[in-house]
């Protein structure tokens, strides 16, 4: 009678959770895995910016993909990604967004659904809104002029291999003008507004590398464990190597102990901030994820 009850339990499981139900593509998931397995994210070292490339290659812009027993609806063309942001009220956002950013970002949009998110959406989007943007238009051009104005004092022949960062500091100028009327002096290296270090920290968690020819070289990812004495990794999800920072993160490891060795090519000169040797010390509160003592200056 028992084998009877699981038999039908698990014929319930694989008809609610991993039948095709709709014309979007997809790969046939597997019973409990997904497609985790069939796109090499599990067992082959794939990493999900691959995995995702390879399934848009094969089944156009609009595909779902299995995570597990989690059925996930990818969308890569650019005028479908506005229609969905632009009618929110009609998509709502999904659980799993939820769940993988709410430890951050508790408050953000993005992990907002029904009257909360329309009450904090009301407070927030009209900012941005074309009608709200023309008047302020004099102070996007004003930043812009600024920047402009920083890059003139370096000679002809600097290099500026920080853009994206400098971007970013004029985008934070622009809001902080916009949004609080207040200056965040962003274009101030040695600022120390906990406000403008705040902004900069939280854009840098979602951010890429500034340089991938520099962070992705010469890198050693070794894993320990006891079934397994030697192994390595050979992806990560997000590294980031800027000012004072460098950093790699991947949500997906098996128990065990983890290096994570790098090589860095300085292209200017500069303090460098060394990431502490601790995991759980990378976002610490007292010093936003920055080592206090150990510091690399090139001349």
């Amino acid at each position: 009678m028992r084998f009877f009850l699981l038999v039908l339990l698990l014929i319930y499981y694989k008809v609610k959770y991993f039948t095709l139900r709709d014309s979007l593509p997809e790969l046939p998931p597997h019973f409990f895995f997904g497609n985790l397995i069939q796109s090499g994210l599990l067992f082959y070292d794939q990493s999900p910016r691959q995995v995702f490339s390879t399934f848009r290659k094969r089944f156009d812009d609009t595909f779902q993909f299995w995570l597990g027993p989690t059925r996930i609806i990818v969308v890569n063309k650019i005028g479908d990604i506005q229609h969905i942001f632009t009618n929110r009220h009609i998509y709502d956002q999904g659980e799993i967004y939820i769940q993988l950013f709410s430890t951050l970002f508790s408050d953000g949009l993005i992990c907002l659904r029904g009257a909360q998110y329309k009450r904090h959406a009301s407070v927030t989007l009209p900012i941005f809104h074309r009608s709200k943007i023309i008047p302020h238009f004099n102070i996007i051009v004003d930043c812009t002029d600024k920047l402009l104005t920083h890059w003139r004092a370096y000679s002809r022949e600097h290099v500026h291999c920080n853009i994206i960062k400098q971007s970013e500091n004029v985008m934070l100028a622009i809001f902080g003008w916009i949004a609080f009327d207040y200056d965040l002096d962003t274009f101030d290296h040695g600022c120390k507004n906990e406000l403008t270090q705040a902004l900069k920290s939280y854009l840098s968690t979602l951010t890429d590398d500034t340089n991938s020819s520099v962070t992705r070289s010469n890198r050693n990812y070794y894993y320990y464990c006891g079934c397994r004495p030697y192994s390595t990794i050979g992806w990560t999800e997000h590294e980031n190597l800027r000012d004072e920072r460098a950093e790699a993160f991947r949500s997906l490891l098996w128990p065990g102990v983890y290096e994570w060795s790098y090589l860095m090519r300085a292209t200017c000169a500069g303090t460098f901030i060394i990431p502490p040797a601790k995991a759980e010390e990378m976002y610490s509160p007292e010093n936003l994820g920055r080592c206090t003592t150990e510091k690399v200056i090139i001349d």
